[in-house]
């Protein structure tokens, strides 16, 4: 028998779970085997597991909803498992492509500015000409306040949440990061810190984060590094 399968013999021996009268330990171990074998053949499905296992006599009826339970959870935890890594292979290659790319590792130059917020942003504007003015690329992705058709401002704070709310998300990320947990200094930051303290730590990074989208856009179309501004003149 397998390693699993000796687990599960184990388990379902030490919750006291009665096996029926005159049902000797070997046999015990060889339905349980058994059982295994054939709720994993009809592929996993409690329905199925149940079934299987509930054919056989009925003083084994308790043991069997038992292993039933066990089997089914014991499937649960692989499958999630396997969830999990394909989730760390998927997170692996994206990281990979962003540092593989030009434009993203120069993306990256932003403090608070990650693999994900860099391909995100790259993706969603796809062509840097398609925006005539930097300054449009924050209201792309609705991290402008709202306007009635009057044209009179929302609620201070209200954003228009328009746009690709993903890239929106990682922008406002980004931002937190900087404000939050980078140690870099940069005049961008610097002003932030600022409005945080007048505004309210929300406000300043929706600022931010609309601010980090207009020098992203501005920095791919023009080529350039990201310029952290001198401490002095601050």
């Amino acid at each position: 028998m397998s390693e699993l399968q000796n687990r599960i013999i184990q388990r379902v021996s030490q919750t006291g779970v009665a096996v029926g009268s005159g049902v000797p330990y070997a046999r015990h171990a060889s339905f349980l085997a058994a059982a295994f074998e054939l709720f994993r053949a009809a592929g996993g499905h409690p329905e199925d597991a149940l079934q299987v296992l509930n054919s056989h006599e009925p003083a084994q009826f308790d043991v069997a909803s038992a292993v039933a339970h066990l089997l089914v959870e014991t499937a649960i935890v692989s499958q999630v498992s396997v969830l999990f890594e394909t989730f760390l292979e998927l997170d692996r290659r994206v990281r990979r492509a962003a540092r593989e790319d030009a434009i993203c590792t120069r993306f990256m130059g932003i403090p608070g500015v990650g693999e994900i917020t860099a391909l995100s942003f790259k993706a969603a504007v796809d062509d840097p000409t398609r925006f005539k003015s930097s300054r449009t690329v924050g209201a792309h992705f609705g991290l402008t306040p709202r306007r009635f058709q009057s044209g009179e401002k929302d609620n201070p704070g209200r954003i228009s949440h328009a746009g690709d709310a993903d890239v929106r998300a990682t922008l406002y990320a980004a931002a937190n990061a900087m404000l939050m947990r980078s140690i870099a200094w940069s005049s961008l930051k610097a002003w932030g810190v600022r409005l945080m303290k007048t505004k309210g730590r929300r406000r300043a990074i929706v600022a931010v984060a609309r601010k980090i989208a207009v020098v992203l856009h501005r920095m791919w179309r023009d080529g350039t590094e990201f310029r952290f501004g001198s401490e002095a003149a601050a």
